[in-house]
């Protein structure tokens, strides 16, 4: 991968956590690297709780790792772009095509019988999103991500909607 400096931010300010990243290649080639994080939240109840991502586009995956480009949501069981009760669903899967309104994309996760509300707030710099609702367990996960599962393979098979970030020497990267 390279010689590179990885320095995360977490600034918590009331009832609000941002997470801010930046790297620096510190190499004399270029410099392949993801990132990722991954949010948990305890949905008590899960099935009462409604679920909305503004992705477009999901990547099809055969364990977890995707077999083609990306495809349309509409349609599908992947098309959260309005509240989705989640019921009995299960998730573990990447969505992409993410709707970025001044510069943010934002999920939210949404339980009506206790007026709790959770926003994941994403920039431009994490343009996927892992959506992970495991079965028999009240957790939800929303989690930005700067490339695709399996994006260094996907990079070398020409699949640029993968997106790992490729630093050139002494560039630096935010998100």
């Amino acid at each position: 991968f390279g010689k590179m400096r990885l320095e995360v931010t977490y600034r918590l300010q009331g009832n609000r956590l941002s997470i801010e990243s930046r790297i620096d290649n510190h190499d004399a080639k270029d410099v392949i690297t993801s990132l990722a994080f991954h949010p948990w939240f305890a949905t008590p109840l899960q099935g009462q709780w409604q679920l909305k991502v503004p992705a477009h586009e999901y990547w099809p995956a055969v364990d977890q790792l995707p077999v083609s480009s990306p495809k349309p949501v509409s349609g599908t069981a992947y098309d959260l772009t309005g509240s989705t009760e989640l019921l009995r669903r299960t998730y573990d899967d990447v969505l992409t095509g993410l709707d970025f309104v001044e510069g943010r994309a934002v999920s939210e996760l949404f339980d009506p019988q206790a007026n709790r509300l959770i926003r994941v707030s994403q920039d431009a710099g994490y343009p996927h999103a892992v959506v992970y609702v495991p079965a028999g367990k009240d957790v939800v996960c929303v989690e930005p991500q700067s490339s695709s599962t399996d994006a260094f393979n996907l990079r070398n098979q020409d699949c640029t909607e993968a997106t790992p970030i490729v630093l050139k020497p002494g560039q630096q990267y935010r998100g």
